[in-house]
């Protein structure tokens, strides 16, 4: 007897997490026993919502979607796992649908969504909490600390937070510390309505915001962790010269030492100048450099000058997130 067939997916837009494991996965491996299963990695249904971002980072999260299926118990033996774009059939068929299906139902289409949640919404999407709670105590009492965490995640150190408005040390350090991430993985990673934060931009915005939100001491844990300028990432200094970070310091998170890319006038710099901030009370940074700004800036055709967008910053005035970390210490 023929067993019935089924064909489902995913969209390799970032790393699994437990929604996809209750939501779906438990129900590909109880169904790989009695039916003919197909599980697609929809790499060009991920286009829908990562057209605009680096979309080299969809085959990637492919193979590491396909490794946690495995790992949740999905058996190549039983079940046929293959990439959207590996079929052609997919684009002929998606062709023949384009010419009859009205505009209207796309726009419909939640993945598809780029406009900001509406008050009904956003009040479904704070009741992730209470999900994450009921699905996590299943696991019994040995594990209840996990189902607590989970709940609080979202709480806030001033208790402005949700879903039951937890201050201070009412909320579980675990969940401190989980909330924190979690606001910058969400801050580094795009949404339908913007773009993804390059990684000094997050940064800043979890300290401009975060200081009510979480204790100082995880925030200054994060920014010795992460480094507010990561190694090979690029950055601007006050004399609009442009370096590239080679080591860092955790006790001066602002004050890393670099080799020169790019000098005041814009000009590529071949030879290894190095600057130690660490030990230079004049030139301090004001921005970061995206790597896509970069490219356009060394030689070959349309090559450009690094824009100067403003003057030189004055020497001796350091940016405000210097204040905003130094008043973590007090």
């Amino acid at each position: 007897m023929t067993k019935p067939r089924i064909l489902s997916g995913m969209r390799p837009t970032g790393k699994m997490h437990l929604g996809h494991l209750v939501g779906a996965l438990e129900n590909w491996v109880q169904l790989q026993d009695d039916h003919e299963c197909f599980y697609m990695v929809a790499d060009w249904h991920a286009l829908m919502s990562e057209y605009q971002n680096d979309t080299h980072s969809i085959r990637k999260h492919g193979y590491d979607n396909v490794i946690d299926w495995i790992s949740a118990g999905i058996d190549p033996k039983k079940s046929t796992i293959f990439m959207q774009s590996d079929v052609p059939e997919h684009l002929e068929l998606n062709m023949i649908l384009s010419t009859i299906t009205p505009i209207g139902w796309l726009e419909r289409c939640p993945t598809y969504k780029e406009q900001k949640l509406d008050e009904q919404e956003y009040a479904i999407f704070k009741k992730r909490p209470e999900f994450a709670y009921k699905i996590l105590k299943g696991f019994g009492d040995e594990h209840a600390f996990l189902a607590e965490t989970a709940l609080q995640v979202h709480e806030c150190m001033d208790g402005s937070g949700y879903p039951m408005g937890l201050s201070g040390d009412e909320i579980h350090v675990y969940a401190q510390i989980i909330g924190l991430v979690d606001m910058y993985e969400a801050l580094i990673h795009s949404r339908p309505q913007r773009d993804k934060f390059p990684h000094f931009s997050a940064v800043k915005q979890i300290i401009k915001t975060g200081k009510r939100r979480y204790p100082k001491k995880h925030l200054k844990a994060l920014l010795n962790t992460f480094s507010l300028f990561p190694i090979h990432s690029l950055v601007k200094l006050n004399s609009n010269t442009v370096g590239r970070v080679i080591q860092t310091y955790p006790d001066q998170p602002m004050r890393p030492k670099i080799e020169v890319v790019f000098d005041s006038q814009g000009r590529q710099v071949l030879a290894g100048q190095v600057i130690n901030l660490a030990e230079n009370s004049i030139l301090y940074i004001v921005d970061s450099v995206s790597e896509k700004d970069a490219k356009g800036m060394g030689p070959g055709p349309g090559a450009k000058p690094y824009p100067q967008t403003q003057a030189p910053a004055p020497y001796g005035r350091e940016p405000a997130i210097i204040l905003d970390i130094a008043d973590m210490d007090g």
